[in-house]
Parts: structure tokens; sequence; C-alpha cells
């Protein structure tokens, strides 16, 4: 018995360190240690492929080497399953290790890719002609959803879906490619998805077969259905899915006064282009998009436009950006295109005295100090009236064109204490005293903060101003007093039933804007016309059943038919009390109420002979009945 207690657990524990030792390990399959970054993980993988693809390693383990690798390669590029392999050991997909087959698609391989297929791991007869992918543009679900999804906000996504198993997709790759080209720096973004490889996302975007063209607009996926491919053909659909984001044409100077006037109104800088274009390029129609949240953009056609463009655009001038209404604060002569419109944008993210009204505003006026050397101090004026806000933005630039160093490193904006930003107010201890308060901030984290509030009593008094911010900058006078600010909110983002009524619009468009598609298919394809056929001829049916069932409802006597079978069969048959039982649950209303009232009457006269003296003939029989006892 000593023995076998002792035995026992010794063997329990060598299982036990049997099966650790042989459970799956994707540090171990790619040769990288835990601390291997990203890039290193790649070149394992590249190198191992290589080595042990089937098709190059004739091996009888190749295969399921293979599988280890790709699987391996999988798990450590995803971050929430290698966060769980360090913590757990294990992920939840790492039960299928050494499994081969087709994995978890409903349908057949054939029907997917068009043809047959070899075992999983087995590159198709047109691998060699999509080897040449560029790693940049190659995706997994990890990075759909955590790149595509968001960035499809601002920027629309065109995923090309193929397979090494499909011959169409060889010729689709070649469109693909010439619109890629095209438009690659022009706003697009072009990614690639490897049906052979993850499966996940073929789930993901729906799909039923390749090739196929995606697009991911607003995180909404959007596939191109018909069946004649062209490049015209993508394009077009590409470009039919960008939201609209209006572009202001301008024909006049007043017009474009009124446009450039405006930008205190919304809060974004104007960005106005000269050009020869009757409609916007594609290319702006992409960059309005992508900067729809901070700019505005204006075009003016040369010949329908009827003034002095020069005052506002400079001589010869093709693009101006104003940040205020001053004047241009960039002025271009160069014929614009995307990236020179795109840079300047970039350098002119906001007003010259913008409003504090989200929070991207305000990370771009505020950014967190990392160091002393780019320490920047922010100055934020609260004031209950905005009417006077130009007047202390005038004082505060005859302030900053003194040339004092230190307020160089000062910049300011404005906010409305009664606007919806009250919390961020509220959490930095702000006191409503109906004048002008002037917060300056020194960002030390995402939502943290050294502050200190400097009353403001009139804008001409600039000197108590411009000295306290020199003590501040210069450091004798200390932000002492620190907080955890709200996050601000967004003043344009609509409320929960005006989204609610745009996400209803945006629904009843697309369904909309589907119906032509649905309709050409229809009458153009074999499946369509017999879909069609049988609608119609089901709804013919579905019609004549209607009719006849309202017919029978809505008859002149009140009566249905089988009321009247029934009273003309037991007529027939000359029996009252058949007829009568047949139809006294069948009594229409005015029947009922002329059966009501001959009771009435009959009651009436009951009582009027009552009152008479006559006596009913049970009363007499009583009296007899008496009278012959006595």
């Amino acid at each position: 018995m000593a023995n076998y207690c002792i035995v026992f657990p010794c063997t329990l524990f060598f299982l036990l360190l049997a099966v650790i030792s042989w459970a799956f390990n994707p540090y171990d399959v790619l040769s990288v240690s835990r601390q291997a970054s990203g890039q290193e993980i790649k070149k394992a993988y590249k190198r191992l492929a290589r080595e042990w693809h089937p098709d190059k390693n004739k091996s009888p383990e190749a295969e399921e080497k293979f599988i280890e690798i790709s699987k391996a390669y999988e798990i450590l590029t995803d971050d929430e399953k290698r966060r769980n392999f360090d913590r757990f050991g294990t992920t939840d997909e790492n039960q299928g290790r050494g499994q081969r087959g087709q994995g978890g698609f409903p349908f057949g391989f054939s029907d997917f890719f068009g043809g047959g297929h070899g075992p999983r791991g087995h590159r198709g007869p047109f691998s060699s002609y999509f080897d040449s992918e560029p790693d940049d543009l190659l995706i997994n679900r990890h990075v759909f959803e955590r790149d595509v999804i968001p960035g499809s906000f601002t920027h629309v996504y065109l995923i090309f879906a193929y397979s090494d198993w499909c011959g169409n997709c060889k010729i689709v790759r070649k469109m693909y490619d010439l619109i890629y080209k095209t438009y690659k720096d022009k706003g697009i973004r072009f990614v690639t998805a490897d049906a052979d490889v993850d499966r996940s996302l073929v789930y993901k975007l729906g799909l039923s077969r390749v090739p196929a063209v995606v697009a991911i607009v607003k995180g909404k996926i959007r596939l191109y259905q018909k069946r004649d491919w062209s490049t015209a053909n993508i394009e077009q659909f590409l470009f039919d899915q960008l939201p609209y984001v209006p572009i202001t044409q301008i024909r006049s100077n007043d017009e474009l006064k009124a446009f450039v006037d405006s930008l205190i109104t919304d809060n974004k800088p104007r960005v106005v282009i000269y050009d020869t274009w009757k409609t916007p390029p594609k290319w702006l129609m992409t960059l309005a998009y992508a900067k729809q949240k901070s700019h505005a953009f204006g075009y003016i056609y040369s010949r329908e436009f009827f003034g002095d463009e020069n005052g506002f655009l400079g001589i010869n001038g093709h693009m101006a950006v104003y940040v205020s209404a001053d004047g241009p604060v960039e002025i271009s002569r160069k014929v614009p295109n995307y990236a020179a419109v795109l840079t300047a944008t970039e350098n002119h993210k906001l007003l010259k005295f913008p409003r504090i009204s989200n929070q991207v505003i305000f990370d771009s006026f505020c950014p967190t100090v990392t160091s002393i050397s780019n320490r920047r101090y922010c100055a934020i004026l609260v004031h209950p009236n905005l009417v006077e806000v130009p007047d202390y933005a005038a004082n505060i630039e005859k302030m900053k064109k003194s040339g004092l160093q230190y307020l160089q490193k000062t910049t300011f904006a404005y906010i409305a204490p009664e606007s919806i930003q009250s919390d961020f107010l509220t959490s930095l201890n702000y006191s409503y005293s109906g004048k002008a308060q002037l917060l300056t901030l020194l960002r030390i984290g995402e939502r943290e903060a050294y502050y200190k509030w400097q009353s403001w009593s009139s804008p001409s008094s600039v000197e108590s101003i411009e000295g306290f911010l020199i003590n501040v900058a210069s450091g004798r006078t200390k932000l002492s007093t620190s907080a955890m600010f709200e996050t601000l909110l967004d003043e344009e983002a609509p409320g929960f039933l005006m989204q609610m009524v745009i996400n209803c619009w945006e629904s009843t468009w697309e369904f909309l804007v589907t119906i032509p598609s649905w309709v050409s298919w229809l009458t153009s394809s074999e499946d369509g016309l017999i879909i069609a056929s049988v609608f119609f001829i089901m709804l013919a049916i579905f019609g004549s059943s209607l009719a006849t069932a309202f017919s029978s409802v809505t008859q002149p006597t009140g009566q249905s038919n089988y009321q009247r079978r029934t009273l003309s069969k037991n007529t027939a048959n000359h029996d009252p009390s058949k007829i009568a039982s047949s139809t006294s649950y069948r009594l229409t209303a005015n029947e009922l109420r002329a059966r009501n009232a001959n009771s009435n009457e009959n009651e009436r006269d009951t009582e009027s002979s009552s009152s008479n003296g006559s006596s009913s003939p049970d009363a007499a029989d009583a009296t007899a009945n008496c009278f012959s006892q006595m």
C-alpha cells in the first residue's frame, strides 16, 4: 500500500508534465521569444511558411506543420489571443490543433471558390499570382475590427476578397489594381482578404463566393452585387458609397465673403479652391469626407464666377485657407491636388481663436505636456456674453503680436458657460459670476491638468491679464491646483431622437438605392425571372383569395352565402322549427330590435288585460278548484 501511495502520485505528475509539454505553444512553433515584436513574428512566419509549405516540402508532416505555423501566427498577431495565451496558456480556438477538413463553412468549397480545392493549408493553382501581395494590404479579422471599422468613419475602405482556387479572382484583381493605383493617394483606403487564410473575416463580411469587392463606410458593409465585372463599374460602386458632404460652389464676391464669415458659426477653417472644375473632383469629395468634422470646403468654377477673386485668393491664386475673417492665412498659386490641400488642412487645424466645442478641438488646442521643453499653456476665455467675445479676441491678438517670448508658448480659445460643456467647467471648479474669466491650464495627462482662474473685468484691461500670463509662463506664478476634468461633448452631435431619425432615413435611402439594381437583376438574369414569376403568381392567388373573402363579408342583405343556403334548405323541407333553430343565432341587429319591440308590446297588452279585470286561464282553473273542494 505504501508503494502504491508513492507510485500513483508520481505517475500522475509525469503524465501532467507530458500533457503540458505536448500542449500547443505558438512561441515554440515560430521559434520566437515571448517578448518578440510584431515584426519579428512576421519574419519568423514568412521564413517557416516558405520552408514548410506543402507545395514545396513533400515530407509527410509538412501539411500539419504548416497548419501549426499558420495557427501560431494567427494567435500571436491577435492582441487578445496572445494576451490570453500569456496569462492562461490557451486561447478560445486552441482546441483544434492538428485538425483537418474544411472548417466551419456551411457550404461547399466548390460553390465558394468556383472550383475544387485541396486539403487545408495547400495553395491553389493561382497562388503564384497572389504571392506578390503587399504585406500592408492583406488583413485579418482582428485588423478589420481594430482599424478598418473605426477608420471607415473618415475614409472609404475598398476590400478585395480572393482565393488561390479562384480563376476569376485573377481577372478582377487586375481591375482592382487599376483603381488602387488611381486612388491610393487620394483618400481611398485599399485592403485585401485571403479567404483561404482567414475564414472568420469571410463570415464577418457576409461573403458567399469569391471574387468579391466590399466597401466599408461608417462601419457598414456594402457588397458589390453586379455580375458584370469591369473597372468602371467597380469605380462607380466605390463612389456611390461615399457619403454626401456639402462642398459649396461660390459664384460671386458676396457668396465668397458670406462663406468665409460663417467660420465663426460652425467653428471650422475655410478652404477655398479656384479652378476650371464644373463639379468637384472625386479626390476633393474624399477629402471633404475625411475632414468633415474639422474643415469646410468651397470651390469656384472659373466660368461661373462673377466678381474679383483676387481679393480673397490673391493674384493668380488657386487655393486659400482662412482661420479668421481678416484674410487668408495661406495662399497657393499652384494647381491644387489632394496632397497639397491635405497638407494645408493639417497645418491649419483650428481657427485663430477657436471655440472649444468637442474633445478633438480641445486635444489639438491643448496637447498633453510630455517634457519641460515642449510645455505649453492653454488659456480659455469663459464669458457668458458671446457678443463681447470678438472684442476680447481682438485684444488677445494685440497681446500675441507684442513679441513677448513667454506668450509664444500660450494658446487661446473660448467657451460659453451655458453650453453643454458645463460638466467640463464644473470639474475645474468654475464659479459663475456673470463676468469674463480666464482659465489657464497645463495639461499633464489625458484627463488631468494643473489650472488657475483669473478674472477679466473688461476687454480693455489687457495689462493685468498679460502680466498674469507672463508670470505663469516664466514660472513666477505656480498652477498649484490639479484636477481630473470631464471629457468634452460634441456640440454638433445630434440628439438621441435626431440620431434615430437619421438612422431611419439612412436605412430607407439605402433600401431605395438598391431597388434599381434588384429590378435589373430580376429582369436580366434567369434566376431573377424565375423568382419574379413565382412572386407574381403568389401575389395573384393571394389577391383573388382576398377579394373573395371581402365579397362574402359585405353582402347587401346583411346575410352570408351560408345563411342564405341554410334558409332555402329549411324552407324546402317546410319545417318552420328548423328555420327558427338554424337562424336564431344569426339574427341581424334590426331583427333583434324588432323582436324586442314585439315582446314589449305583448307584455303591455298582458298588463292592460290584467288591469281590466280579466283573469288568465290559470287563475280561473285555480278558482274552480277552490269551489270544488268546498
